[in-house]
């Protein structure tokens, strides 16, 4: 791979038009950002097929490339979508501004993950003028990922497209993230005895203490240690929301909490369910008399670590080392992502690869320009190496 080929201002100029395009979850109609993806499309004269769901709502899109030869079929995928602007007067530039200062891009999506797409678009763009030997490359372009939905990825997978791997443009490159934990949602249900709080008879059952009481016992609950070594950290669960009472004068007789539980291969989505059963049935049968306790589940993801020996873990850290001129380890991270939900699909992913960055998230996002050539270049040739 050549320098001369690796266009940083281009890739900067892309990135700033989607910085400038407001794309918050559950904020911003996700056609704006995509409307900007096809104009940069048409400029370029590369065809980008739409993502929808089922009432039309555009959920992004994606580009395909085939050499016409059996060979790996690789996906490189970036949201192009963003958390909140969150209080706008802590930042130093506009959330939008896509402001230049010295090496650094400022702007909401900087980082997660709005350079990392306009890295993998322009990727693309060279592979259909240099080709390569065999194989095939997708760039999925997903505008639902911050919501929680992932709608684009899951319409793409909906295709029923086969995917050998996949390589995820979130931000960081001291690391090469080949696996994550998993999460198990729920929704616990407390019950207690609605009463009016100025009564002069004795409060027996305030659903919200007694709720306080199940919250303590499943944080204090311990958790069984992992036997793996790609995941030391092991699993974690926290309860993340409450939500009962109204008023004053009310004491209430349900509240529901959320309970988020990462899993790990020691502590998978039957095992986490077998713990907080036990927790949950202990916690009753204090209470005699009172309802039951009601688990509601929602949506789960296992874990998964790809093995340090595919061909994607070895492949882009042999590519990364050489760009970057030290050591880059390969690790699992802690927070779940759409390599949880692929790796359901069966398709290795890795799942975090990508420029410097500050603030994801937060105030003053940044993504560092001088690191958009080497993790180009990282990224074109294991691509080219893969598929020669």
């Amino acid at each position: 791979m050549t320098k001369d080929r690796v266009n940083v201002e281009n890739i900067v100029a892309f990135a700033q038009e989607m910085i400038r395009t407001p794309s918050r979850a559950y904020e911003d109609d996700p056609e704006n950002i995509v409307g900007v993806i096809q104009e940069w499309a048409d400029q370029h004269s590369l065809h980008l097929h739409l993502l929808e769901d089922p009432e039309g709502r555009s959920l992004g899109g994606y580009f395909h490339y085939t050499s016409g030869k059996p060979g790996p079929v690789i996906c490189l995928d970036a949201c192009v979508d963003t958390c909140s602007f969150g209080a706008e007067e802590t930042w130093d530039y506009p959330p939008t501004s896509a402001k230049i200062e010295g090496d650094h891009l400022h702007g909401r999506g900087a980082a997660d993950a709005k350079t990392g797409a306009s890295i993998f678009c322009h990727i693309f763009e060279e592979i259909t003028k240099q080709n390569l030997d065999r194989g095939e490359v997708y760039v999925l372009l997903d505008a639902d990922e911050h919501t929680g939905n992932f709608g684009g990825v899951k319409a793409f997978l909906k295709k029923q497209r086969k995917i050998d791997m996949a390589f995820l443009g979130y931000p960081g490159n001291k690391e090469i993230f080949l696996g994550a934990r998993g999460f198990l949602r729920s929704t616990i249900s407390v019950y207690g005895q609605g009463a009016h709080s100025g009564s002069r008879k004795p409060t027996k059952d305030n659903a919200l203490l007694r709720t306080a009481q199940l919250i303590s016992m499943i944080s204090e609950a311990p958790l069984p240690e992992e036997s793996s070594p790609d995941f030391p950290f092991g699993p974690k669960v926290t309860v993340t929301a409450i939500n009962g009472g109204e008023g004053f004068s009310q004491v209430p007789d349900k509240v529901e909490i959320n309970v988020d539980m990462r899993l790990t291969p020691g502590f998978d989505r039957t095992a986490g369910n077998i713990w907080l059963r036990k927790i949950v049935e202990n916690f009753d049968a204090s209470h005699p008399g009172s309802p039951p306790s009601a688990i509601a589940y929602n949506e789960s993801w296992p874990c998964y670590a790809l093995p340090h020996t595919h061909p994607a873990a070895a492949g882009l850290k042999e590519q990364a080392e050489k760009v970057f001129s030290h050591p880059v380890s390969l690790a699992v991270c802690g927070p779940s992502n759409i390599g949880n939900l692929l790796a359901e699909h069966n398709i290795p992913t890795i799942c975090g690869f990508g420029v410097d960055y500050a603030n994801a998230h937060g105030a003053n996002e940044t993504a560092r320009i001088s690191s958009i050539e080497p993790v180009y270049t990282a990224y074109y040739n294991t691509i080219k190496t893969l598929c020669s």
